[in-house]
């Protein structure tokens, strides 16, 4: 069964994943440059067999390292598209439909995300999403529903529905129905 990341919960998770992510890029960094060492050493006229060896385990110690790395990004239920750009997928839902939240080393926090079958080329903001009133992994609290995706200009929206919102997680629940939302400005004097 796939579980899916809440937008608050995701943006959590990066500040384990930022170090994790930079220590691959730079193993991977690393790799490449042993490799090249073994070259020349092997297309010596008389390859040092001790050096050669010394360099190989070298390479293996770090190939195991990255090899952890990735379990752990695995682990955590993520998918890592590219370690040069650190690129990695969180899976959620986006009015009970199975998304990507989208993030890469650089970023501060989650502010993209796209469908299943997009790839990074697909990328949207979060914001398309919470302009329609669906709010990821917002937390309630009254009428007002916490958005730590949109920018930092924004802090809150206040989701008023037509009927009264049925709090479950059900696709078909009222307050997804575009037809009984309004969506209103945030009011910074009503965020806690």
């Amino acid at each position: 069964m796939t579980s899916y990341y809440e937008l608050g919960a995701a943006n959590d998770r990066i500040a384990e994943l930022r170090p994790l992510l930079t220590a691959l890029r730079e193993d991977r960094d690393a790799i490449a440059a042993a490799q090249a060492r073994l070259r020349r050493l092997a297309s010596a006229d008389e390859p040092d067999r001790a050096e050669l060896e010394r360099e190989r385990e070298a390479v293996t110690v770090i190939v195991r390292r990255m090899e952890q790395a990735v379990r752990q990004i695995d682990g955590w239920g993520l998918t890592l598209r590219d370690i040069g750009t650190g690129l990695v997928d969180f899976p959620a839902l986006a009015s009970g439909r199975p998304i990507w939240l989208c993030w890469k080393l650089g970023e501060e926090d989650i502010a993209y995300w796209h469908e299943l079958d997009a790839g990074i080329a697909g990328r949207k903001p979060l914001i398309e999403l919470e302009s329609h009133g669906r709010i990821l992994g917002a937390r309630t609290d009254g009428p007002w529903r916490a958005c730590s995706a949109a920018p930092a200009s924004i802090y809150a929206w206040r989701v008023v529905t037509r009927p009264p919102v049925q709090r479950h997680p059900a696709p078909a629940c009222p307050a997804d129905d575009p037809k009984h939302i309004q969506v209103e400005p945030p009011c910074p004097s009503f965020v806690t």
